[in-house]
């Protein structure tokens, strides 16, 4: 500052170009009350702003309006225009704009993307901003987004739907809509991934809160390239692996897989590689209190029909030693090869009971009249 009338002196970061500087000065810009004195500045060089003080206590340089409700205006020459456009401004409440002329927040950068720090949070927004009472409220008509980070470590990623300009924005879960991506560690220090709000148990890794509960939402879905589902977790709690919806008897949860299913380690067998023709595949042993089997309605009742033609005692005596086994039960070689239907099997076991039930009863027709016969032949011999 020189003595008398107030001015600041622009020093050039290159030679004095005389006549127009003097030294290492170009030119005195001061300044009054009612605005800048006209004065021609050098445009041949770069200048910088230098501040001389005697008092060697004052070291900070304070860029000030000196007038509440006034702010501080940054701009450029416009090289289309060439007149001053403005590129930042800071309001009197401290809010730092780029290219914003209302921001909202600490710092805004164009018309809605914000920054805010409180006294619980700090996040980075989308057309979103704190009040003076605290509310998040949307800048402009339309949707808004958060980034934010709270002082007890959670992060989270708020989704605050569509609204208009000023209107509340509410980043938890009203009614149990789903917001959002939470991030943040439980009671035992484990981080937790959290699709919603709510309390998932201690060492949940990946808790999902679904939409209200309606049978036409998902908790989870996933699809490849051509957007064919591959997994499909409903809301009821059915579990869906492959394409396509739950059947509807498994409205109140369960599991459908379409497709084939492999349990154990055992699949690449020669057998099996060389024609899986089974929905389920097990390599081990199955546990179970009940099986039940449909046989396509194939039952053996037809064996006590009057016309059945059971196979003579002789004949099947005949086909067992030739053949080794019971006719219409398969061989060792192919329950080898192909094991054995359960419920064919079954049905065909039956049979033969129902058969040798056949050969019983005309045995003992046959032993009654052989009996009646044998009382006969005594009787006349007395």
């Amino acid at each position: 500052m020189e003595s008398g009338q107030p001015s600041l002196r622009f020093s050039s970061n290159g030679p004095a170009l005389s006549p127009i500087c003097a030294g290492d000065f170009h030119t005195t810009l001061s300044l009054y009350r009612g605005g800048f004195q006209n004065t021609t500045l050098e445009t041949l060089n770069d200048f910088s702003i230098a501040v001389g003080v005697s008092d060697s206590t004052t070291a900070n340089l304070i860029l000030t309006t000196r007038d509440p409700g006034s702010m501080i205006r940054f701009a450029t020459t416009s090289p289309n225009s060439g007149a001053d456009a403005e590129r930042m401004r800071i309001i009197d409440i401290g809010h730092v704009g780029i290219a914003s002329v209302d921001p909202k927040e600490l710092l805004q950068i164009g018309p809605r993307l914000t920054f805010h720090v409180g006294s619980f949070n700090d996040f980075f927004g989308f057309n979103v901003y704190v009040d003076g009472s605290n509310n998040q409220k949307r800048i402009n008509n339309g949707y808004s987004s958060v980034l934010d980070f709270a002082s007890n470590g959670k992060v989270r990623l708020g989704l605050g739907g569509t609204g208009s300009a000023d209107g509340a924005v509410d980043f938890q879960e009203p009614s149990g809509t789903f917001n959002g991506l939470s991030l943040y560690y439980d009671s035992n220090g484990n981080g937790i991934y959290a699709f919603g709000s709510g309390t998932p148990e201690t060492g949940t890794r990946l808790f999902i809160k679904t939409q209200d509960y309606t049978g036409a939402t998902n908790a989870l879905r996933i699809t490849n390239s051509d957007n064919s589902q591959l997994i499909k977790l409903t809301n009821a709690g059915t579990l869906v692996v492959g394409y396509g919806d739950a059947h509807s008897n498994l409205a109140g949860g369960g599991l459908q897989v379409k497709g084939d299913v492999i349990i154990g380690e055992n699949y690449n067998d020669d057998q099996l590689t060389a024609n899986f023709s089974h929905k389920l595949h097990v390599d081990g042993v199955i546990l179970t209190k009940e099986i039940a089997v449909r046989t396509g309605g194939w039952w053996p009742d037809y064996v006590f029909s009057e016309d059945y033609n059971l196979m003579a005692i002789d004949e099947l005596k005949e086909y067992i030693y030739k053949n080794k086994h019971l006719p219409g039960i398969p061989n060792q070689s192919e329950v080898a090869e192909h094991g054995v239907l359960l419920g064919k099997l079954q049905a065909t076991f039956l049979e033969k009971i129902e058969q040798l039930t056949l050969y019983v009863i005309r045995l003992s027709e046959q032993n009654n009249s052989l009996k009646r016969e044998i009382d006969q032949i005594r009787e006349s011999m007395r």
